[in-house]
């Protein structure tokens, strides 16, 4: 009698497994999202700090010539 309730719940314990597995990967996919526009985001901050620093540096030597 035991024996066939838990032969009854294995499958539901098996979809709970997918369910996870399932929900762990979708957070995955968002992390390696995030990630990505955060390193775009990153390149275009440091793009940006290159163009101030040289027009910094143009602006010295405008100053100083």
């Amino acid at each position: 009698m035991t024996a066939n309730i838990f032969l009854a719940l294995v499958p539901f314990f098996i979809l709970i497994l997918f369910y996870f597995f399932w929900r762990i990967n979708q957070l995955e996919k968002y992390l390696i999202q995030r990630r990505e526009e955060e390193e775009k985001e990153m390149t275009e901050l440091k793009d940006a700090l290159s163009e101030l620093q040289d027009a910094f540096d143009a602006e010295s030597v405008e100053h100083h010539g």
